[in-house]
């Protein structure tokens, strides 16, 4: 098969999916007697494995596949043992396991699986933590600036005349949603203007739109001169608005959210957001793990702003 093939991994037993999503028989037998050729592991990051995620894991699944197809690289999904699994495909005569893309925020079991494959690559995509930078020279990653695209959202609207800026935030450990609030709040600061923060219990896509529903009057009682709202994501700007729209038509308050993968968000004139490249983040994955880019360790994709 060519550089497009798209393998499924469970400690170490590969079948290809054909187009219609059934499984053919065990493939790794077949694979002893092909031309050499280069596979990518993706560890946690089937896209049908999470309904929640899998709008934007789509996006970066398709920048992979074309990049992929480019270089003669197969994926696979591995969903059993990370370790078990690659040390079995590079036992396979013809095979060439140049590393994993991973798709989660668990460092301890990327610097495990670093260590135990220095001369393997392991991009991180999408998740960044803090002191990535000090990690193995074999473990890379490709992510979004946070911080800068929400620096230069409310940058914009300061420019535009804003006042005082507020921030809806989920509570939790991820040191993307830090950035996206720092990068505002910085922002707010070198502009002199006022900035309120606020945040919400984590939860699901639908939780999360009943929350910042919920929570709106709150906010709205705590800052009553706020006129830019900025929220983590689209899910808490689509449930801020949603209150606004009931119970104070024809406010001036300007909505931000974060990402724009929602399918809901093209039909809300009143939301702006920050578009992610989730495509492109998923084509410099391909390149980093392959060596396209061999001396850069990081890559910030900076986002495009969708203000109306």
């Amino acid at each position: 098969a060519g550089g497009n093939g798209l393998l499924n991994v469970n400690e170490g037993v590969c079948c290809r999916r054909p187009k219609k999503g059934t499984f053919v028989a065990d493939a790794v037998t077949a694979l002893n007697s092909s031309p050499q050729r280069n596979i990518v592991g993706l560890f946690n990051f089937d896209p049908h494995s999470n309904q929640e995620h899998g709008t934007y894991k789509d996006r970066v699944f398709e920048g992979m596949s074309t990049e992929a197809r480019k270089c003669n690289t197969d994926l696979i999904f591995i969903s059993g043992d990370p370790e078990i699994t690659l040390r079995q495909y590079a036992s396979v005569p013809g095979l060439t396991p140049r590393g994993m893309l991973v798709f989660s925020n668990n460092y301890s079991e990327i610097l495990s699986l670093a260590k135990t494959f220095p001369h393997m690559r392991f991009v991180v995509v999408n998740f960044y933590h803090e002191g990535f930078e000090d990690t193995p020279e074999n473990i890379y990653g490709v992510f979004n600036d946070d911080f800068g695209g929400s620096y230069a959202a409310a940058d914009r609207f300061i420019a535009e005349g804003a006042q005082h800026i507020g921030y809806l935030n989920i509570r939790l450990l991820d040191d993307n949603y830090k950035l996206r609030e720092r990068g505002a709040e910085a922002a707010t600061s070198d502009g002199n203007i006022r900035f309120s923060s606020f945040e919400v219990p984590f939860g699901k896509k639908t939780k999360q739109i009943k929350t910042a529903y919920e929570v709106a009057p709150e906010l709205l009682r705590q800052a009553p001169d706020m006129d830019v709202l900025m929220a983590a994501n689209d899910n808490l700007a689509i449930g801020f608005s949603m209150y606004l729209e009931e119970h104070k038509p024809g406010h001036n308050i300007r909505i931000c959210g974060y990402d724009w993968t929602s399918d809901e968000l093209p039909q809300i004139n009143k939301i702006n957001s920050i578009a992610i490249n989730f495509h492109r983040m998923g084509e410099k994955a391909i390149d980093m793990i392959t060596g396209k880019t061999p001396r850069t360790k990081m890559i910030n994709l900076f986002p495009k702003l969708i203000i109306k």
